[in-house]
C-alpha cells in the first residue's frame, strides 16, 4: 500500500504488530502501518513532533518506546543527540544524551543489561570506525514506566539466553 507521504532516508521499527517508519528529509511525525488491517493509521493524532526533521538516522524498539539517533537535520549538520518516541502516548522526548561524535548513517543494536550499541556512521568529516555503548536506563530516570519496560526487556533477555 502506497504511504501517507514520501519519506525518504527514514527508518523503521517493529513494535508488536506496528510498523513504525520515524526520521527521513524534513519529517517531524511518525507514520504507522498496521499488520493487521495491512493498512497505514491515520496521522493526525501526533500533536507531539520531533524536536528537528532526522534523516539517516537509527533507531532501536524496547517495549512501546522508539529512540532515534544521530542523524542529519535540514541544514545538513550530523547529529550527535537522540530522542525517545513513546508509542503508547504519542509523544516525543529530546534524551540528555550526546553521542562521542556526530553520527549519520549510522547503526543501533539492543544489548542486554539496557544498553545500545552505536556503531559506525559518519559526520561532515569522515567515516567513523567507532562503536559505543550508551546505558539507556540513566536517560529517562522520571519516566517509571520505562525504567519498567527495561527491566522486563532485560528479564525476557536473560531467560533467553
Amino acid at each position: 500500500p502506497s504511504m501517507p507521504e514520501k519519506r525518504g532516508s527514514c527508518c523503521a521499527v517493529r513494535i508488536g504488530k506496528k510498523v513504525y517508519l520515524v526520521g527521513g528529509i524534513s519529517h517531524l511525525t511518525v507514520d504507522v502501518f498496521n499488520l493487521d488491517s495491512m493498512a497505514w493509521d491515520k496521522n493526525d493524532h501526533h500533536q507531539n513532533v520531533m524536536s528537528m526533521p532526522r534523516y539517516c538516522c537509527c533507531a532501536i524498539s524496547i517495549q512501546h518506546y522508539i529512540f532515534v539517533i544521530g542523524g542529519t537535520n535540514t541544514e545538513n549538520n550530523h547529529l550527535n543527540s537522540a530522542e525517545l518516541f513513546d508509542t503508547a502516548s504519542n509523544t516525543w522526548t529530546t534524551l540528555p544524551m550526546q553521542t562521542t561524535y556526530s553520527r549519520s548513517s549510522c547503526v543501533a543494536v539492543s544489548l542486554k543489561s539496557n544498553h545500545v550499541m552505536v556503531a559506525g556512521g559518519r559526520d561532515n568529516l569522515q567515516f567513523h570506525d567507532t562503536a559505543e555503548i550508551i546505558d539507556l536506563s540513566k536517560l529517562v530516570p522520571s519516566r517509571p514506566t520505562y525504567n519498567q519496560a527495561l527491566r522486563v526487556q532485560d528479564d525476557k533477555e536473560t531467560r533467553e539466553n
